[in-house]
């Protein structure tokens, strides 16, 4: 039997590896830059990357976009934004 994760309807491992999440929730210069342009606010752009990313792993928008504390920052760490408490952009 297939993983959950090669199935037509995928969905995010409840563990995931440090170096998986980085590998996947890193985002490229070229997906910041395409990111910026429509936004406005690093909260914003935070949201646009994340949303990428589900998309990429998931080819779809995940239905709730919630998530564990490691992929919020692996993204805004990259896009340059800064996460301060409770996942709440500064």
């Amino acid at each position: 039997m297939a993983s959950i994760e090669r199935t037509a309807y995928p969905r995010f491992k409840r563990v995931v590896s440090a170096r998986e999440l980085e590998a996947s929730f890193t985002p490229t210069l070229d997906e910041i830059a395409w990111a910026q342009s429509p936004t406005k606010s690093p909260a914003h752009l935070l949201g646009l990357v994340l949303a990428l990313k589900c998309f990429q792993r998931l080819g779809r928008f995940p239905q709730a976009m919630r998530f564990q504390t490691r992929s919020p920052s692996t993204c805004a760490r990259e896009s340059g934004t800064k996460r301060g408490r409770h996942g709440v952009l500064n």
